[in-house]
This record gives C-alpha cells, structure tokens and sequence, in this order.
C-alpha cells in the first residue's frame, strides 16, 4: 500500500502549462490539468460539486481527495452534520457510525477537503460525506493540519493568487489503531501527502509536505 502513494517530496516552481506526472488523464475541476491516476480506474473516480474523490474499499478511506479554493469558494461558517456518501456503496467508505467513540481513541473526523475552504460553494455539504473524512488524531488536526488548511486560504486572501488545487494521499507506513465502534475492516492512515499547487497569472508553484498522525508542529511556507 505505501508503494501506492510515495513518491519525491519538493517544493518549487512549475513551468506554465506544466502538467502533471500521472500515469491516467483522470479529468475534474478539482485538480490542475488532471488527477492523479485512480488505482481502480476512472469509472471509480466520484466528482461530487466541493471535490472529487477516488475511493479504497480496501482501506475504506479516499486513495486522494482533490479540491480547489477560490476567493468564490470561501464562505461564512457551516453546519457539520456527518452523512453517508450517496455516491459510494457502504463496502467503499466508512459511514458516519463507524466514528462513533472515536474520541476514546483519540480520533477527530478529519476532513481531507476542508469544510472552511469549500463553504461558498454550493455543494459545502458534500464535505460532511464520510468518504471526505479520515480519522485524524486530535492533536494532528487541531494542530498542524488545520495550519495547513489556514496557509492554503491566505495564499488566495493575503498572497493574490487566483487558485490553489489541494490534492490529499494518505499514507499507511505503520499500523494505526482502528476506529473501535466501525463494524467493517479499515485501516486508519499514519500519515498524508498534500500536494498544493497555486495559481497567479502565469506563474504557478508547486509544494509537497508530509504530514505524520504524531507531528503537531509541521508548518509550511506559504509565501513562495
């Protein structure tokens, strides 16, 4: 499974018209020029209105999560109200009660497409889909990650750039502890890849960070 996902961790910038190293031309508005490759072809990939996804019935969580931030797309604060994927048969995606008690294993529901970078779009909901979560532990997503989240909006409101496309990977390079109320086989990630690429005129740059379940302190620059 790790094979899946590792791969050179950069920071730097992107000729214009650069396109992306994937093996498969899986097509969204989601993603710039195209996603990375669904390891279960493009007929798994589910693009919902807030973001596009490529489900893991094996692991249950997204093999990636694509969303792209806007000045349009940033919104007022909305309501969490956790739902099933309707676009996912249950054997896809952990569903909302699979999270039940996951505090007494020191989970949050992780959004891997943030709710508060996606709540002016008009599907902002579809980022309460369970198949857009993760269990993160607390310390992770109240932490570093929800930093991460931050610098990605600043890049639109503070720094001038037009767009900003997040593709999200889990990791899987050491066992987890599992949810402990889910009745259904998961594997919890060790960790995430985000890949940030932001937009400005012609000019457009590219970062990588990892991001391990124990690391409260990553930060990221987000002036390039």
């Amino acid at each position: 499974m790790v094979g899946r996902y590792l791969g050179i961790l950069a920071a730097g910038l992107l000729a214009a018209g650069a396109a992306w190293p994937t093996a498969a031309a899986v097509k969204s508005p989601h993603c710039y020029q195209s996603c990375p490759e669904a390891l279960v072809g493009d007929q798994g990939v589910v693009r919902h209105g807030a973001f596009t996804l490529a489900p893991d019935p094996e692991t249950k969580i997204a093999q990636w999560v694509a969303y792209k931030i806007t000045a349009a797309t940033l919104g007022d604060s909305r309501p969490r109200r956790w739902q099933a994927d309707p676009a996912l048969p249950d054997a896809d995606a952990l569903e909302p009660a699979d999270y039940q008690g996951a505090a007494r294993a020191g989970y949050d529901r992780g959004h891997l497409a943030p709710l508060a970078s996606l709540a002016g779009t008009a599907g902002w909901a579809e980022t309460n889909y369970s198949s857009n979560l993760a269990p993160q532990l607390r310390s992770l997503n109240r932490g570093s990650w929800a930093r991460q989240e931050a610098a990605e909006r600043r890049l639109i409101t503070h720094d001038g750039y037009r767009a900003v496309y997040v593709v999200v990977r889990p990791l899987y390079e050491r066992p987890m502890p599992p949810l402990p109320n889910a009745d259904e086989t998961h594997r919890v990630p060790s960790g995430f890849i985000k890949t940030i690429i932001a937009v400005k005129g012609d000019h457009v740059w590219r970062s990588e960070l990892r991001i391990n379940q124990n690391d409260t302190t990553a930060r990221w620059r987000r002036r390039p």
